[in-house]
């Protein structure tokens, strides 16, 4: 295996400058909004707190060592990032359209590798969406995308019998994109929530690799104009942190694999976490 460890060094390297992002505007009604006005501002140190800039992923390694970043797959951080303040803003939307959110870096594209997904949480009486932490078994997912493409590197990988093979490495349709829009659910029950975005970065993930990295965000957005009833139930629910373990093996899997068999692979045929709910009615 010692060329595709190669190939994956190449690529992993490639991918450290300017390659990290965050989601710091919301979309809605071909209108950008401002940087953090319906997004909970997050930051992993205090350099970042004025200038609201930072685009460090969290982490979850397998590893130790001096540098292998902390494991935060269950950490509070996993619901809406590290120090995520309350927006003073919630957004209004209609079941059925598209949210939208803009992709701060430089360049301002998703670069790495990996699975886009999307979670609400309704707010519980008594609680806003400017004043609600997102605790609890209330997620669900609302949208989830897997590799539509693949580049092939020929005879880069080496078998123990000393023949080669050809190494796939898979592409996601968010990957390069600007622009990330999920779709309301038409059957969404009125009141306010948390929509949570995720992007999974996979091109460090392996069990002796520094571990995926999360690229997470939330906006808090009130849906209005829906059925009273019948009205849908969301769902499987599931808490933040806890929705992802250690043993799921696309979180260990290398997306560098064989070409044969790729479309069997672990991240290329589901996501971490609850299935998609349909957002059909009850």
């Amino acid at each position: 295996m010692k060329t595709v460890t190669s190939v994956i060094a190449f690529l992993q390297i490639l991918g450290l400058a300017n390659a990290h992002y965050n989601f710091a505007k919301v979309i809605y009604n071909n209108v950008t909004y401002g940087h953090w006005q319906y997004v909970r501002k997050w930051y992993t140190t205090p350099q970042y707190v004025n200038d609201g800039n930072d685009l460090s992923p969290i982490q979850a390694p397998f590893g130790t060592g001096p540098n292998i970043p902390r494991n935060q797959l269950f950490d509070n951080d996993m619901r809406c990032n590290v120090n995520a303040a309350y927006a003073n803003e919630t957004l209004k939307v209609k079941p059925g359209t598209k949210l939208g959110f803009e992709v701060f870096s430089n360049p301002p594209t998703i670069y790495h590798p990996g699975p886009l997904m999307a979670y609400m949480a309704k707010v519980p009486a008594g609680k806003t969406a400017q004043n609600w932490d997102g605790d609890g078994k209330v997620w669900f997912k609302i949208y989830e995308d897997f590799p539509t493409n693949w580049t092939i590197y020929i005879n880069e990988g080496d078998a123990p019998d000393g023949t080669r093979y050809n190494v796939s490495y898979p592409i996601w349709p968010n990957q390069d994109q600007h622009e990330l829009y999920f779709r309301i659910p038409p059957a969404t029950p009125n009141g306010e929530y948390l929509f949570r975005i995720e992007h999974l970065a996979l091109h460090t993930s392996c069990d002796t690799c520094t571990g995926a990295q999360f690229f997470i965000s939330c906006a808090q957005i009130r849906v209005y104009g829906g059925p009273v009833k019948p009205f849908g139930r969301p769902g499987p629910l599931v808490e933040f942190p806890g929705a992802y373990n250690f043993s799921d093996p696309i979180l260990t899997a290398r997306i560098y694999a064989p070409e044969i068999g790729k479309e069997k692979q672990p991240w290329a045929v589901r996501t971490p976490g609850p299935p998609v709910w349909s957002g059909g009615w009850a």
